[in-house]
């Protein structure tokens, strides 16, 4: 591990898997609120 400029796939890898889980966990995180909390989203619906 001489050279620090030296740049890893993992690393690459590692930066790629971290974004993209933290979008899809963003996702995941509104879907199960949306999931406990109906009403806030569907009270349009409440009154048909």
């Amino acid at each position: 591990m001489g050279n620090s400029q030296e740049f890893s796939p993992l690393d690459a890898v590692g930066q790629w898997l971290k974004s993209s889980l933290s979008q899809d966990l963003r996702r995941l995180q509104k879907e199960i609120l949306r999931w406990l909390e109906p009403s806030r989203f569907y009270s349009n619906f409440d009154s048909l």
